[in-house]
């Protein structure tokens, strides 16, 4: 029996988008990624060194480092594109006032405007 007609699907909430960004900020999160993909090549390693005259187990092996390959390939592909999404989509809910943002120091002092010299 084959199941076609259902897909599952990722649901998360901003708070939960904001989490996984959070996570994937931090330094530990490229050294996830690295035992992942040392997981996922440890799976096609076996496969490869599999004793060539038992067929049966070399298919189940191959069969099984695509697994990994694949689970590894879409695990980093939806975090990536979850977190972009979540920071490319920032509401704006208010304009920013970018005159009172700038510090320029000094050079707003009164009296510069009208050709002071600084020093």
């Amino acid at each position: 029996m084959e199941i076609t007609s259902f897909t599952p699907e990722l649901e998360l909430d901003r708070a939960d988008e904001s989490a996984l960004a959070s996570i994937v900020s931090q330094p530990g999160w490229k050294v996830f990624e690295k035992i992942g993909k040392v997981v996922a090549d440890q799976f096609i390693l076996k496969a490869l060194n599999t004793d060539a005259t038992k067929e049966a187990d070399m298919v189940i092996r191959m069969r099984m480092a695509q697994v990994a390959a694949q689970y590894h390939t879409m695990l980093f592909n939806i975090v990536s594109n979850t977190v972009t999404e979540y920071i490319h989509s920032q509401p704006s809910d208010k304009p920013i006032e970018s005159a009172e943002a700038i510090d320029i120091g000094e050079y707003s002092r009164p009296g510069y405007a009208e050709g002071e010299p600084l020093f």
